[in-house]
């Protein structure tokens, strides 16, 4: 139970910040955490090229493409509409939450935020967010593997290819 108390405190004080209650977590610092691709990357899921931003935690997690994420970690998808990514449309958030959070779904919790990650668009048990992940069940609703295979050989969609 302390350790499961330790992460949501590490959670809220170096990732998080906590701010009015209509907004349960902020991530004003979320360009910080390592990148984990090279270039843009597709997501066709999203309709967007995309970035994905992971804290340590989940950065070991994607690499050794576990099958079960820890506590804490935390992964963070820019959205853009163009490949030069100079037309933003917002972050997709992914929090790994202590048990029970949401025990049918692996304990994600979801959020839709601005540039700045501050203001949200939606949070929390995001079904749409669910829905799609539900396919990635046996990789703790992740879709680490085939995104680290395409990272690893470096398969990256270009805008002339699509």
């Amino acid at each position: 139970m302390k350790a499961l108390l330790l992460n949501i405190l590490l959670i809220n004080l170096f990732f998080v910040s906590t701010i009015k209650a209509k907004e349960p977590f902020t991530f004003p610092n979320w360009k910080t955490l390592e990148t984990l691709n090279p270039l843009p990357y597709r997501s066709d899921n999203h309709n967007a090229w995309v970035d994905i931003y992971v804290n340590q935690k989940a950065s070991k997690a994607y690499k050794q493409q576990s099958s079960k994420f820890p506590v804490g970690s935390v992964v963070i998808k820019s959205l853009f509409d163009d490949y030069n990514q100079t037309r933003f449309k917002k972050i997709a958030i992914m929090v790994k939450m202590p048990q029970n959070y949401d025990t049918n779904n692996s304990d994600w919790w979801y959020g839709l935020y601005d540039e700045l990650g501050t203001k949200s668009e939606r949070t929390g048990k995001m079904f749409d967010c669910i829905d799609c992940h539900e396919v990635v069940r046996e990789t703790d609703f992740m879709f680490s593997e085939d995104v680290m295979d395409d990272i690893k050989h470096r398969r990256y969609m270009h805008p002339n290819d699509l």
